[in-house]
């Protein structure tokens, strides 16, 4: 059974057990709305205060209500599950029920906790016209379950799965590279990307330090200045990209009889595997593991003579802090 389905049969004993015998136009509660941060595409507190409001046409909510409202998701196993309560200022539980979501779609089980917590405050809102404010979906409450359609908040303004409004996220971070440049090495990033809830796509710079390898009495020396363009799919914690890299290789000689310097254009491609782990609402920590495949190979040489050649397949592992507005 859908999620709206289970808020329609499952909010109304809730607020029978306390309102159904008080007038319920104009009743006002406070609203206590929590989701953890590893849970994405969910609604903020004040999208579900919009949404419920628009349901009953007026603004129900006052901070110091003696009704207490309170609703949660949380993960359960593959699926999500949520929670609505209703209690009053004195600790007195008027009522609760669980919802349950089996896809882990965060919106459609929003939806329905915003439907459970409008029958809440008013029981009565089914059997009256919708408010003339609402928008098409906020028309009247659904009898099935949700389209591909429905919109379930209000910043969502693609009814696809993933594709409502971007988040904008922007970091830093360090990098090992081995096979990048003639030694391993060390690299910084820097990164912007737009996060959607399955998708991500991701703009990275990247600077690989200098790093040598000794050639009879002196070394051949190397570094890299790269950028790369990455779309993601995600699903918490864990993340699968496609990198498409493009930059500048420099080379030289050391210490040698005849020393050279040289630039050369560097491409790639590769897969980018990894795991996000959530700080709070803004701060992200990745995780990375980058293999490339060259798709030009240079070349270094002193009179005639190679000392080194880009190879075949470079590995980057590193870590990002990422900041999300």
């Amino acid at each position: 059974m859908s999620c709206w389905l289970w808020a329609l049969f499952l909010a109304l004993p809730v607020a029978s057990a306390d309102g159904a015998t008080r007038p319920q136009r104009e009743r006002t509660v406070s609203l206590e709305f929590h989701v953890p941060t590893t849970v994405e595409g969910c609604p903020r507190p004040d999208d579900v205060r919009r949404a419920v409001a628009a349901r009953l046409g007026y603004v129900p909510f006052r901070p110091q209500s003696a009704t207490v409202v309170i609703a949660h998701i949380k993960r359960n196993g593959r699926g999500l599950r949520g929670f609505v309560a209703l209690r009053r200022r004195d600790g007195t539980l008027a009522g609760q029920r669980q919802l349950a979501s089996s896809t882990g779609d965060c919106r459609e089980l929003a939806a329905a906790l915003e439907l459970a917590v409008s029958i809440a405050i008013d029981p009565l809102i089914l059997l009256r016209p919708s408010p003339r404010n609402q928008g098409p979906t906020r028309q009247k409450a659904p009898h099935t379950a949700p389209s591909n359609n429905s919109r379930p908040f209000r910043h969502q303004r693609d009814g696809r799965p993933g594709l409502g409004p971007p988040r904008f996220e922007f970091g830093s971070g360090l990098l090992v590279g081995v096979g990048v440049l003639p030694h391993p090495n060390l690299g910084l990033t820097l990164h912007a990307s737009l996060d959607w809830q399955r998708f991500s796509l991701v703009l990275q710079g990247r600077a690989d330090l200098p790093a040598s390898k000794s050639i009879g009495s002196g070394r051949v020396e190397a570094s890299l200045y790269s950028g790369s363009l990455a779309p993601c799919l995600k699903r918490d914690p864990l993340l699968l990209c496609g990198v498409v890299a493009f930059g500048a290789l420099r080379g030289r000689g050391v210490d040698l009889l005849e020393s050279a310097q040289d630039t050369t254009l560097f491409a790639g491609v590769g897969v980018r595997g990894g795991v996000r782990w959530h700080l709070g609402r803004r701060w992200v920590i990745n995780l990375q593991l980058e293999p490339i495949a060259a798709l030009s190979r240079t070349t270094l040489r002193v009179n005639q003579r190679e000392l080194w050649t880009t190879p075949p397949l470079s590995l980057s592992i590193g870590g990002t802090l990422g900041c999300s507005l």
